[in-house]
């Protein structure tokens, strides 16, 4: 029997009279059925700032599935670190060049700042456009693990157009960094 459904419900719609542990109930005979039951108070969602580096070598652009486990598991992504203590810039160079190689010259512009609310997770997306170019850039693996990221070695990463990339399993957060890119890009 679900008593808290359909009988022990909050303040005075109590219905103590036709409940079968009424005999028992510890509030009815306190007298405190109506302060109960005591709401808990929610925890204020938690911040994170989420840098992306949308890594563009000759139109097409680096994207990497995320691991199978934890947020967004198994989804594609353009490649992502969460900031911890560089600026927004940095941390989408230092990115980019652990995953296309130190060789390769990047340029680099701000595209994006959106913020995407989760239940408990408030995270600021900060996007950088980052234009690669040199022999080493296209290359698909890279032999480090990039500082921050949860991007391992064998990790599968794809260069692709933009539509391939919206065909792809990806995020609603990432579907909105991808279109704040589009527009970023037809403004050019």
């Amino acid at each position: 029997m679900e008593l808290g459904a359909t009988v022990c419900l909050p303040k005075t719609a109590a219905r103590c009279e036709v409940c079968p542990l009424k005999s028992v109930c510890g509030a009815l005979s306190a007298g405190s059925v109506e302060r109960l039951p005591v709401k808990r108070a929610k925890a204020a969602p938690r911040r994170q700032t989420h840098v992306v580096s949308a890594i563009d070598h000759e139109g097409r652009w680096l994207v990497a599935r995320r691991p199978e486990r934890g947020l967004w598991g198994g989804l594609w992504e353009l490649p992502t670190v969460v900031l911890n203590g560089d600026t927004p810039r940095t941390a989408a160079g230092d990115l980019a060049a652990g995953l296309v190689g130190f060789k390769t010259r990047v340029e680099m512009r701000p595209f994006c700042t959106i913020e995407h609310q989760l239940t408990h997770r408030t995270i600021t997306f900060v996007g950088h456009l980052c234009r690669a170019s040199g022999r080493h850039a296209a290359r698909h693996k890279t032999r480090r693990v990039v500082s921050g990221t949860s991007y391992e070695p064998d990790q599968e990463r794809r260069w692709l157009s933009l539509n391939e990339i919206n065909s792809l399993g990806i995020s609603a957060a990432m579907r909105k960094v991808i279109g704040a890119l589009q527009e970023s890009l037809a403004g050019d």
